[in-house]
């Protein structure tokens, strides 16, 4: 009994007292970040955490709560609901939200939370995350070392409180998924390397690849190169080819099987991201370092401040005793390799590319680093308390230097520096005593351990207070998260009551992803990924884009409106009564909630067509290349644009008849402007152009914009964006602002999309002025500049044959239970017609739409670029439409092919002996 006993013992992955310090430090550590944020009554979320992660959380619980009730309450499955209209125009919703955890384990949590509560779990979760960090590092590190318990604590303080996680992983918590798994990825292959399970590897590339592709990209080549070093170790010490061969053969079919398990979730993924825009745009990427850029890496190791895009590293200051005492001593070859190149390579923007998906450099792999150095730390705690007195005096020194170094480069963050050179000469002070005295080496350790804490929370002070962040200062307070979450004027849509149909909101005032929250059906979308037509759809109709994955309104543009099913425009806040809307456009402000009344305006466009409306004629897109996006957008309202012609319809025509172009002349340039050959030339912030249209004979009651051709900005520094304010004055005295943000070609998010319409919006009387404000100075070319007048003498009898044979009796299929949650996966109606037409559906075209007309599969084409579109015969038809997510049951079956591997493959001797 006794032997079985022995045989069936625990195994711990730390030495006994780790757990209970480990969990002390961290709270104090953790606290030590937080205080700041709860002082200011705020909470972590900001920037990107506020219009992306926060949002998508929200949303993610109230989809998970519907998945219970439908099954509880209704007994209906939402599983393979996945096609969302509050994300953009529509969207598959586990893919677009894949990036933000939609298949991290954790975000399950958020099942449980209200969403008044809602904010209180992403922060806990971010703890979370850290602690589980935490926890597998010190696996690791312990499993390879057999280190104590300071040693361990002294890795973790380096890997959890660095600015990685102190500053990145509160702003996108998603960002912390790598730390978790990277430590147990090399775990599994090291096990599998003792001829161990393989179960641990196999998890973990799998919950890895479903929680975030895109760090999985990055833990992938980490592994590689880890594997590498791990063969080089192994022939150093004269291990069996063939020995080697097996064991690398074990982890490449571990991997594989667990590579298989998550396609049911990563195969979709993927298939949108070779879709998606980003990699197309024509952004030039700069590749290119200098010197200054070089040197910041030494400050880069005691302060948030990188050599290139996320590079600060920010360590707890008495680290480098520790490393320069690992470097300085013989052993650990590979370790003392692998920081040495990686710590080359930080200024190498290349490698950075490379990392990121071989798109812009940054580096949002250095969790990665962060944890070669910490596990350094692990390696070389012991040994630096007894090592000689002129090492301890050499690491000073070189400590003394990068110091200077990061005083003259930055002198503003002076403190900063001051700081970590006290806590380094401290403990200085302690390794010296303890190479001088017998005894208290372990008292030393403590010291030191102690300086580490307290260097972390200065850290966490730093990083919350940073000049460049402001994190404290950005972040969403409690008190008014949920006023800065929401659209003010989608809710206000919804206190109208409007339940006629389908029907899309757009707004003035942009809140990303607001519709997420608020429920409605908007237009807008800022997510990572994104298909490429509906960035080749803005681009088509002139629409000015800050990015391939972000989308505005349409700028109030009428048609554009109209023929997206737009049927309410909020204007704003505080936009006064000279605001102009769309033609036709009727303000519903009376109609409003009473707390909606003060500050802003609903318009309703009476003209916005239908989910579904028809077509006599269409045109091929290739004909339109070579129009003005003005005509392009008035000729969509007669035929519809397709790739090509279609030979079941006539061929429309160009409708020019309704667009009137004028040129520009400039009346006045501010001091400081002046015009070249070039360009425009602007010496001064703020300069202004003033134009005015060159009338034949003023033109009235018409939707005026400024065309703007080849418009592009440069200055002394590559990458640049501006954000460039426009004013329109009409001669009635009513004057409209509107806004583009313009990101020139070196940017990493440039759009490619440089000619575009800014909309003046419907007026009655003539447009006098423009007046153009040039934020920065620079260089600012245009190709051409001219006023472009949209007509509607024949708008309404255009919309009128749109309708006349619409889809009827559209049903969306929607959860029962939760109406604000605009989720589906079949969509029907009813449609008659006198004539073959095609049936256009405000749908954005996707592989996963499946169309049947009467019960038989039809073909859906793509239909003024973005919608969907099908050929509808005479007669009265049932329309359904069928999702099912793209890639999905491929990837499905790819699952059940990883299982089965996984089960099948052979066992090694040692765990069939163990077994």
């Amino acid at each position: 009994m006794k032997e079985r006993s022995n045989n069936l013992k625990i195994k711990t992955c730390f030495p006994k007292r780790f757990l209970r310090l480990y969990t002390l430090l961290f709270l104090i550590a953790s606290f030590s970040l937080l205080v700041w944020f709860f002082a200011e009554g705020k909470t972590f979320i900001r920037n990107d955490g506020l219009s992306q992660h926060y949002k998508v959380l929200v949303y993610w619980g109230r989809y998970l709560r519907s998945l219970v009730r439908e099954l509880v309450l209704h007994k209906r499955v939402l599983l393979f609901h996945d096609y969302s209209f509050n994300i953009g125009m529509g969207a598959d919703l586990t893919t677009y939200l894949s990036f933000y955890g939609a298949g991290e384990p954790l975000n399950l949590f958020a099942a449980l939370v209200p969403e008044g509560g809602m904010w209180i779990l992403y922060e806990a979760l971010v703890f979370v995350r850290l602690y589980l960090a935490g926890l597998a590092f010190s696996a690791y590190a312990y499993h390879m070392t057999k280190a104590g318990t300071n040693s361990l604590l002294a890795g973790c303080m380096i890997y959890l409180f660095c600015s990685f996680p102190l500053n990145g992983g509160t702003k996108h918590p998603m960002f912390l998924i790598p730390m978790i798994f990277l430590p147990l990825l090399l775990l599994g292959m090291e096990y599998l390397m003792e001829e161990r399970r393989g179960l641990l590897f196999t998890l973990s590339v799998c919950f890895s690849a479903i929680s975030n592709f895109y760090f999985f990209y990055m833990q992938v080549v980490l592994c590689v190169l880890y594997m590498v070093l791990v063969i080089i170790r192994r022939i150093r010490l004269k291990q069996k080819p063939v020995v080697i061969f097996r064991q690398v053969l074990r982890i490449f079919c571990h991997a594989l099987s667990g590579l298989l398990m998550s396609c049911v979730i990563l195969l979709p993924v993927l298939l949108l991201f070779l879709d998606s825009a980003r990699s197309g745009s024509g952004a030039v990427l700069d590749l290119s370092t200098d010197l200054y850029h070089i040197l910041l890496l030494f400050p880069s190791f005691f302060s948030a401040v990188g050599c290139v895009e996320w590079a600060p590293l920010n360590y707890a200051a008495p680290f480098v005793f520790v490393l320069l005492g690992l470097l300085m001593k013989k052993g650990h070859p590979c370790l003392k390799s692998a920081v040495l190149i990686l710590t080359a390579l930080l200024p190498v923007p290349l490698f950075h590319s490379v990392m990121n998906g071989f798109t812009y450099p940054a580096a949002r792999w250095i969790w990665g680093y962060n944890f070669v150095i910490a596990y350094a730390v692990v390696v070389g705690w012991k040994d630096v308390f007894s090592q000689k007195k002129r090492l301890t005096l050499a690491a000073l020194l070189v400590s003394a230097l990068m110091l200077a170094v990061s005083i003259g480069l930055l002198p503003h963050r002076l403190w900063t520096y001051v700081c970590a050179g006290a806590l380094i000469l401290a403990g200085g002070g302690c390794l010296i005593l303890s190479e001088r005295f017998e005894g208290i080496q372990k008292k030393c350790e403590t010291a030191l351990l102690g300086l580490m804490l307290v260097s972390v929370c200065i850290n966490a002070y730093l990083v919350s207070h940073d000049p460049v962040e402001h994190a404290v200062d950005t972040s969403a307070s409690i008190a008014g998260l949920d006023r800065e979450t929401r659209a003010t004027a989608e809710e206000a849509v919804l206190s109208l009551g409007d339940e006629t149909g389908f029907y899309r909101v757009s707004e003035s005032e942009w809140t990303p992803n607001s519709a997420l929250v608020t429920g409605v059906a908007g237009v807008d979308s800022y997510l990572s990924l994104s298909e490429k037509n509906k960035h080749e759809f803005s681009r088509f109709v002139g629409q000015s884009i800050s990015g391939t994955h972000m989308y505005r309104d349409f700028d109030n543009k009428t048609i554009l409106e109209s023929l997206c099913g737009v049927r309410y425009y909020g204007a704003g806040k505080n936009r006064g009564k000279s605001y102009l809307s769309g033609y036709g456009y009727e303000s519903r402000k009376e109609d409003l909630a009473a707390k909606y009344q003060k500050n802003l305006t609903v318009y309703e466009n009476p003209n916005a067509l239908p989910f579904g409306y028809t077509y006599d004629t269409v045109i091929a897109k290739e004909t339109l290349e070579k129009e003005d996006p003005a005509v392009r957008v008035n000729t969509m309202l007669s035929s519809a644009v397709c790739d090509e012609a279609l030979g079941a319809l006539p061929e429309g025509k160009v409708e020019r008849e309704e667009i009137r172009t004028f040129s520009c002349r400039i009346l006045s340039m501010s001091e400081g402007v002046s015009q070249t050959d070039e360009g425009i030339r602007c010496s001064t912030d703020k300069g202004e152009i003033v134009l005015s249209p060159i009338w034949e004979e003023p033109v009235c009651n018409v939707e005026t914009g400024l065309y703007i051709k080849g418009f592009s900005f440069e200055e002394g520094t590559k990458g640049t964006e501006v954000s460039v304010p426009y004013r329109a004055e009409y001669e009635d005295g009513a004057v409209v602002k509107n806004g583009t943000r313009l990101r020139n070609r070196y940017h990493k998010w440039y759009s490619g999309v440089d000619d575009f319409i800014v909309n003046f919006r419907y007026a009655g009387s003539p447009l006098k002025t423009v007046t153009i404000t040039l934020p920065q100075k620079g260089l600012y070319r245009f190709s051409g500049l001219s006023v472009v007048c949209q007509g509607f003498d024949t708008f309404k009898e255009r919309i009128e044959k749109r309708k006349e044979a619409a889809l009827t009796d559209v049903d969306l299929h929607l959860p029962k239970s939760q109406k604000d949650l605009k989720i589906t996966n079949r969509i029907t109606g009813r449609i008659r017609c006198d004539e073959r037409k095609l049936l256009c559906l405000a749908l954005p075209l996707s592989k996963g739409w499946s169309a049947y007309v009467d019960g038989e599969k039809t073909s859906l084409y793509p239909a003024n670029i973005v919608f969907s579109g099908m050929i509808i015969e005479p007669g009265t038809h049932e329309i359904e439409l069928v999702y099912h997510t793209p890639g999905r049951l491929i990837g499905f079956l790819l699952t059940v092919a990883g299982i089965l591997l996984y089960i099948l493959m052979p066992k090694s001797a040692a765990i069939r002996e163990e077994s």
